[in-house]
């Protein structure tokens, strides 16, 4: 499974999904507010990184050159 997580786009799908899927459930009252919180902050605090939503993209990282050395 941690294989899987070291890919960008799938840490992305994950935290999108899984925070949209705990909304859902306190919408519709399966969780109160307080678990929802809960269960949110152990998906964040588990994953690899915690701003994995707001830093990552689906699209290849293109680097820029490196400057010439100058002698």
């Amino acid at each position: 499974m941690t294989n899987w997580l070291t890919k960008e786009s799938n840490r992305a799908y994950v935290y999108r999904v899984g925070l949209a899927v705990i909304a859902l459930l306190v919408g519709i009252g399966f969780l109160t507010n307080s678990e929802g919180v809960l269960i949110a902050g152990l998906l964040v605090a588990l994953l690899p990184t915690g701003l994995a939503v707001k830093n990552t993209t689906t699209k290849p990282v293109v680097l820029p050159e490196s400057p010439p050395e100058f002698a």
